[in-house]
């Protein structure tokens, strides 16, 4: 949803928020409030006589079917329960739509388009990075984070996400821009050859690309397009994925601030591929102040079959598992451990935390990418005392 048309429908419907929670007060009030809306009332399936939130009164949901020109956002955090409501009130011919943490971040972004500078520093402004973070950390994670004095990994990535901001960075994250930082620290040899860069989809030349190559987008992570297959590749698949991501800007989603000024681009690399494997395993080294001191070994990255373990800096497989299962055959000792180890080490050099992602292939290694801030500083580590022992790593 664009800032413009969550604007035209608050400025024409009265709103209902469903959802007395946290969603319903914070991302849905404070949004709506930044738009002027007419907040008419909150409803939930948890009705309590005489409730009000922000001055608004909780009505029953048998009340809410019975009024006109409303729209209701429905802000709570269950899929299935968000379906179960959304149904409900498609019954009664009311319109609705869903407010998220997805839907909040995606209206901070399009207003990076906004030319009303008023209306973007009022909405962007209402919650602070501060109170954005405390929000969903203690959503994912299930307890208060701690930004006075963090402890652990994940706190402390939080703080430095607030506290450490070196424009340097912001090359680091640049899929295009970095390959230049990482040939001149450790050579050309370790980078993906580029075979193009386009601000727009449209611009692409199709037919000067080989027959496999990689698009990825250079401001964000995760839009990726591959094509293994230039006759079976699905163009207008990647269009739509690649397109609606260049329209993103990624920092507002996790608050990763050397994401917030990258320029948009889509960038064409070789594809690179094993005999020895279908999906390459990545290797990605946790440093701190320039020492390496953890492994993340991935099997079949980004799909269905995903596996991560995690190895000491001389491949002892650990008993560590975050929000991926341990793999039930692990990957071999890389030939190359030594040597990622060591340009790890070069890479990373001076910075609190970062880890550095490298392919290792056929007596190869080659870079991925750098990321400041692992899994965004909001998943669990099982045991939870490994979040403690990261932490203690991290010097701010």
């Amino acid at each position: 949803m664009t800032y413009e048309l969550f604007e035209e429908i608050c400025s024409n419907n009265k709103i209902c928020i469903w959802g007395c929670g946290k969603y319903g007060q914070t991302y849905a009030y404070w949004s709506l409030k930044s738009a002027d809306a007419e907040i008419a009332c909150y409803c939930d399936s948890n009705y309590v006589e005489g409730r009000e939130y922000h001055g608004i009164p909780q009505i029953r949901k048998e009340e809410l079917f019975l009024l006109q020109d409303i729209f209701v956002f429905v802000a709570i955090k269950n899929i299935g329960a968000q379906e179960k409501v959304l149904d409900e009130l498609r019954k009664h011919n009311i319109q609705a739509h869903v407010f998220d943490l997805q839907t909040f971040s995606t209206l901070c972004s399009s207003l990076e388009k906004c030319r009303d500078a008023n209306v973007t520093c009022k909405y962007q402004s209402l919650i602070s990075d501060e109170a954005y973070l405390s929000m969903i950390f203690e959503e994912k994670l299930g307890h208060k984070l701690n930004l006075a004095s963090p402890k652990t990994f994940n706190e402390k990535l939080q703080w430095l996400k607030i506290h450490n901001r070196n424009p340097y960075y912001n090359k680091l994250v640049d899929k295009a821009e970095v390959k230049n930082v990482v040939a001149r620290i450790i050579g050309q040899e370790y980078v993906i050859p580029t075979l193009g860069t386009w601000m727009r989809f449209e611009d692409i030349d199709f037919e000067k690309l080989p027959e496999q190559y990689v698009l990825k987008c250079t401001h964000d992570s995760g839009s990726i397009a591959i094509c293994s297959d230039r006759d079976n590749f699905d163009i207008q698949g990647a269009k739509k994925k690649l397109t609606k991501a260049l329209d993103t800007n990624y920092y507002w989603l996790g608050r990763e601030w050397p994401y917030k000024d990258i320029k948009p681009r889509i960038l064409a690399e070789e594809y690179i591929c094993s005999t020895k494997y279908d999906v390459l395993p990545v290797y990605k080294f946790f440093c701190f102040e320039g020492e390496p001191k953890l492994i993340q070994a991935i099997k079949n990255d980004k799909t269905d079959k995903e596996t991560i373990d995690y190895y000491d800096i001389s491949w002892n497989r650990l008993d560590i598992r975050q929000n991926y299962p341990n793999s039930d055959v692990p990957l071999e000792r890389p030939e190359q451990l030594e040597k990622m180890t060591e340009l790890a080490r070069l890479l990373s050099e001076g910075v609190p935390f970062i880890r550095v992602d490298f392919y290792a292939f056929d007596s190869k290694v080659l870079f991925s990418e750098f990321t400041f801030f692992s899994d965004c500083g909001l998943e669990k580590f099982y045991p939870e005392s490994v979040d403690l022992r990261l932490g203690d790593l991290i010097k701010i």
